[in-house]
């Protein structure tokens, strides 16, 4: 649905526009909500307003991805014109000096270009700093004229184009209209969902163990507000009565289930460390035996704190050890209200988390032997900065090796596959921890082969021709 039932209007949106658009526009997003009910099981997606709303939001702004055709129709017009422009100033300069003339009247009196002059109004309406035709003609970039810089692109999506920029204004308006009129705990529940890499787990390709998801109908509700198929009336631990979305469970933590819950994801962490750090990892160190404090600082043989990892020799982070500690935290306490500061910050979640690590293990923190991280995920699926900066680091180390060509493509494939296996993790496991009747598993990282990550189908003849060389 991602990667081909969403993109296959955009041919049509950049090319055609009038009533015969808006109605296939409108029947393509209904067929697309249609299909993800059934793939969900709940018929009445269509009476959940805010349900199919996030259906149609980018991932990024905590939706699912499956945008809409009626939204995306003025960007991608607009986009076509953008694209066409320096072409008819090539080839036929004549009757782009003609269409330029129309797009400058008011009211343009040839129905094509005053369907390109609607697009742009909207795009205006929209706030977005919309580029004039004759700078299109010249060949303006999208990334130079867009004002602001863009955000990672999302399955299906093109970075450097125009469609993506105005696409993504109109995706950012209706994010912030909507989000005033949520309930403070859909608030906090929207901005725990958005966020760089918030929702890779939907898009993950399931080639491999780390990459398949089991429970994917659990994580396809939650991310979309719909009731989850929960077994127990009560809670295990304190035998509150359970909601219906699974607030509770994962915060409370007298049913056991928010400690078994963060093994899988400690464990996916230690897996990208150990394949891209190009260092020394070591799983659940005890403290002691690091000698990270500060000098001539030891602590007792009867200190039995451990670090969930620990990474020694990398060139990542200058050189000095990583001491890691990964977790998984809730906005929402539970009793279902948003936690301090989650309605208005989206980090304030890890907020808590980040200083408790720092208390945890004071001494390596004061010792300044040793980078000490939390690498902390929000239940929504947002990641905290130190999490996105860990992988950013490693794969930058793991692409030093790969020829220069190969680099820029091989740090996206990487980008990818790790947040995919971080994203599944975390997605399982809360999953398993909801559901009565599944366990959390500890199963450790399978290795990442270098070749996997870009080339998945075998080798076949040249489509260049020739000889078929390599």
């Amino acid at each position: 649905m991602l990667l081909c039932a969403e993109p296959r209007a955009n041919h049509l949106l950049r090319t055609v526009a009038g009533p015969e658009l808006e109605a296939y526009a409108a029947s393509h997003d209904e067929a697309l909500r249609d299909a993800f009910a059934a793939l969900v099981q709940y018929p009445r997606l269509a009476a959940e307003v805010e349900s199919c709303k996030l259906l149609r939001f980018p991932r990024r702004y905590g939706g699912l991805g499956l945008r809409s055709a009626v939204r995306t129709a003025p960007a991608a017009h607009f986009a076509g014109w953008a694209a066409a422009l320096p072409l008819w100033q090539s080839r036929f300069p004549a009757v782009c000096a003609d269409m330029l003339r129309e797009l400058a009247l008011p009211l343009a009196t040839v129905p094509c270009a005053r369907a390109a002059q609607s697009a742009t109004a909207v795009l205006f309406l929209d706030g977005w700093e919309v580029p004039t035709w004759p700078a299109l003609v010249r060949g303006l970039d999208a990334a130079d004229g867009s004002g602001r810089p863009a955000p990672d692109p999302e399955a299906g999506e093109w970075a450097r184009g125009w469609q993506f920029f105005a696409a993504d204004a109109r995706e950012l308006r209706a994010a912030d209209d909507w989000f005033g009129t949520l309930s403070p705990t859909g608030q906090a529940l929207l901005l725990s969902q958005s966020g760089d890499h918030a929702g890779d787990g939907l898009s993950a390709m399931p080639v491999g163990e780390d990459t398949r998801a089991r429970r994917f109908l659990t994580t396809l509700r939650r991310r979309a507000w719909l009731p989850l198929g929960l077994g127990e009336a009560t809670c295990p631990g304190c035998r509150a009565p359970l909601d219906s979305y699974g607030f509770h469970l994962t915060c409370c933590m007298q049913s056991g289930r928010v400690r078994s819950r963060a093994a899988p994801l400690e464990r996916a962490f230690f897996g990208v460390a150990r394949e891209l750090s190009g260092g020394r990892c070591r799983w659940q160190p005890l403290v002691r035996t690091l000698n990270l404090g500060p000098p001539g600082r030891q602590r007792a043989q009867a200190d039995e704190r451990q670090l969930d990892f620990a990474v020694v020799g990398s060139e990542a982070f200058g050189g000095l050890p990583i001491c890691a500690d990964a977790t998984l935290v809730s906005p929402i306490s539970a009793d279902g209200i948003p936690r301090p500061g989650c309605l208005s910050d989206p980090d304030a979640v890890f907020g808590p988390a980040e200083a408790q690590i720092q208390v945890d293990y004071d001494d390596i923190a004061e010792g300044g032997r040793a980078h000490l991280l939390c690498l902390a995920s929000s239940t929504g699926g947002r990641w905290n900065r130190t999490a996105l900066g860990f992988v950013r680091a490693l794969v930058k180390i793991r692409v030093r090796r790969e020829p220069a060509v190969l680099r820029q493509s091989v740090t996206q494939a990487l980008t990818r596959r790790c947040w995919a296996v971080l994203s599944v993790a975390r997605d399982e496991a809360l999953a398993a921890s909801l559901d009565p009747d599944d366990t959390v598993t500890e199963l450790g990282h399978p290795p990442m082969d270098p070749i996997d990550v870009w080339l998945r189908d075998p080798v076949g003849p040249s489509v260049l021709g020739g000889g078929g060389g390599g």
